[in-house]
C-alpha cells in the first residue's frame, strides 16, 4: 500500500474530490490501495487505475477516495 505525503491543500483536493488523479515520477508502487498523509491527517482511497511509462514519462493512478 503506497503511502504518500502531501502539502494540506493537495489533501483537501484528494478528500473533497478536486482531484482524482496522483501523478508520480517513477514506477509505479505495489498495491491496490493508496494512503496519503498531511500531518497526523489521513486519507485511504483504492487505486482504479495505473499507468507506467519509461523514466522520462510519468506514472500516474486514478484514485476512489473511500
Amino acid at each position: 500500500m503506497p503511502l504518500f505525503m502531501v502539502k494540506r491543500e493537495v489533501f483537501e483536493w484528494i478528500r473533497t474530490g478536486q482531484k482524482s488523479i496522483e501523478l508520480r515520477r517513477g514506477r509505479a508502487r505495489e498495491g491496490d490501495k493508496a494512503v496519503f498523509q498531511c500531518g497526523q491527517n489521513i486519507l485511504r482511497g483504492i487505486i482504479l487505475k495505473k499507468e507506467e511509462g519509461k523514466k522520462h514519462e510519468v506514472g500516474s493512478w486514478v484514485l476512489n477516495p473511500s
